[in-house]
């Protein structure tokens, strides 16, 4: 998540800052992003399946309630929409390793929605506590 809080500044920054040497001062956005994104570099966790629902298991909180709401969040959304590719490959009778492989091969579907999903969040949140919204 740093690269993406570095991307966004270096976006933000326009080219002719990119000429200048002399370091630019953060705003106060780019200074939330920086922390969001330190923040959510910490958390861990992942989704499963209770009672038929697909739900998201913090296993270590970020510490920022928001921030766990964000990743979660990202997850239900992107990967909701796959669950059903994934419960067929589940309820297959292919070996565990070749589940394995698909499962994770369908995943990797989820990516570019979640990184969209985690940049628009990061943004908001970064922007709300920033006082810019």
């Amino acid at each position: 998540m740093r690269t993406l809080a570095i991307a966004l500044m270096l976006a933000s920054s326009g080219a002719a800052a990119a000429q200048d040497t002399a370091p630019q001062p953060q705003t106060e956005v780019e200074e939330q992003i920086v922390v969001i994104g330190e923040r959510m570099h910490t958390w861990n966790g992942g989704l499963a399946k209770v009672d038929g629902k697909l739900t998201c298991r913090t296993k270590k909180s970020s510490g920022d309630e928001m921030v766990d709401a964000i990743r979660c969040g990202a997850m239900l959304t992107c990967m909701g929409e796959l669950a059903p590719q994934i419960d067929e490959v589940m309820a297959s009778d292919i070996a565990r390793k070749e589940k394995q492989a698909q499962v994770q091969a369908i995943a990797e579907g989820a990516v570019p929605c979640m990184d969209a999903y985690h940049k628009t969040a990061v943004m908001r949140l970064a922007q709300s506590r920033a006082g810019k919204l």
